[in-house]
């Protein structure tokens, strides 16, 4: 299942990082939307995409005094390469 996963732009990540080993689904305590946690070290997804809805976030960030979900930061954007001009030889 992992090649399927989708990512959009801007969305929130969170990884879980609980004692559970195993995969395991949890429903959001703010919206209600069921959520598929794949294990520790698993980005939590939503219908495939790896996203939790900003609703949720908090919510996440609450469980188990916050120990089980972090917010993944995501990657800078790499600096685009600027070409330097050539010194003119005149």
């Amino acid at each position: 299942m992992a090649n399927a996963i989708r990512q959009t732009e801007g969305d929130v990540k969170m990884i879980y990082c609980g004692p559970r080993e195993r995969e395991f689904y949890v429903t959001g305590g703010i919206s209600h939307q069921r959520y598929f946690v794949p294990g520790p070290g698993g980005i939590v997804e939503i219908n495939g995409i790896q996203k939790i809805l900003p609703a949720d976030v908090g919510w996440f960030c609450m469980v188990n005094r916050g120990l089980d979900y972090k917010v993944v930061e995501p990657e800078p954007e790499p600096e685009p390469e600027v070409e330097e001009p050539e010194p003119d030889d005149d």
